[in-house]
């Protein structure tokens, strides 16, 4: 199984409290370079956990706009994840 040592380490960054996708991957980022997983593997990990939920999907609340991602103004929805309680 690819990235355990990732699916054992999401869980703790979320214990402070719920984080967006960037949030996650740029603490991922920080915490082990070289093994970080791509974004897209990234949501894959965190969707199939037994253990994390999706605290609010901001497509529901209405779309961001986020510059600086090579998109100037680009709009995309962003998720924000937590621990199942």
């Amino acid at each position: 199984m690819k990235h355990k040592r990732v699916r054992k380490l999401i869980p703790e960054l979320l214990e402070s409290g719920p984080l967006n996708t960037h949030q996650i991957y740029d603490l991922l980022k920080e915490r082990v370079p070289k093994t970080c997983p791509t974004m897209h593997c990234l949501t894959n990990i965190l969707a199939k956990n037994s253990d994390i939920e999706v605290h609010i999907h901001c497509s529901d609340i209405g779309s961001h706009r986020v510059a600086g991602l090579g998109q100037e103004g680009a709009t995309h929805s962003i998720t924000v994840w937590r621990i199942k309680q």
